[in-house]
């Protein structure tokens, strides 16, 4: 069953039906439940996990539905979500999470050294641009 598609304020879509949950905007998907972008980010989960870190900074670069923040809750991680879309960093703010939201272009936004650095997003992002932010020994996920 198909729901109507909800709007948030920017032009940002909540598409919901019984196969996903997704983030829209002009026609292109900026978050997905589907079991593609579901099954990335728990790749890179057990990559981290398997990093053994005790105590890390991560950047998420692209908040949209906070999946991949939501799974390291666990951990004694300083989460910061870099969100350019506003109405998607309202919907990641209402989900009361222990993180930090920053909007804004993540390239105007991000500043600091980071242990972990993920990048989702739909565009394509060069590692080059990314880590002058990461720390000695820093990990970044593309």
């Amino acid at each position: 069953m198909m729901l109507k598609p909800r709007a948030l304020r920017g032009g940002v879509f909540v598409v919901n039906n019984e196969h996903m949950v997704g983030l829209t905007k002009d026609g292109g998907v900026l978050a997905s439940s589907e079991l593609g972008d579901c099954g990335h980010l728990a790749q890179i989960f057990a990559r981290i996990d398997a990093e053994g870190r005790k105590v890390a900074r991560v950047a998420h670069i692209g908040g949209g539905l906070a999946w991949l923040p939501k799974m390291l809750l666990g951990f004694r991680y300083g989460q910061i979500i870099y969100e350019r879309e506003n109405s998607v960093a309202d919907l990641i703010e209402s989900f009361e999470l222990p993180v930090t939201v920053v909007r804004g272009d993540w390239r105007d936004t991000l500043c600091g050294k980071f242990d972990i650095i993920v990048c989702d997003l739909y565009e394509h992002v060069r590692r080059e641009e990314l880590t002058p932010f990461l720390k000695p020994k820093g990990t970044l996920y593309l």
